[in-house]
């Protein structure tokens, strides 16, 4: 029975990590969108690492990493929405940089 339960629980974490990757090639327009999966994405993964890591330190390094891939996607966005007054991706050209 517990077996089963693990295994059903991994289906469901592998289906919301396919799910997530799914929308995130679908909404490419919005830098905000972007950011919002990319976090679900790492919720997800942190799930994961916490149920099936044998090395339980590995969960805090990555999470150290996900705070700074967080912080700096705001502050990328922030920046983005301050010198073109728009989020949308579409606005970025190689003319700009």
């Amino acid at each position: 029975m517990i077996n089963s339960n693990k295994l059903i629980m991994k289906i469901y974490l592998y289906l919301m990590m396919l799910m997530l990757f799914l929308m995130f090639c679908k909404y490419y327009n919005h830098m905000l969108l972007y950011l919002l999966i990319m976090e679900m994405m790492v919720v997800v993964l942190s799930v994961m690492i916490i149920m099936f890591s044998i090395f339980k330190m590995f969960f805090f390094l990555f999470m150290v990493f996900a705070v700074c891939e967080g912080v700096l996607g705001l502050s990328l966005i922030v920046n983005m929405i301050y010198i073109y007054g728009e989020q949308s991706i579409n606005l970025l050209s190689i003319s700009y940089w």
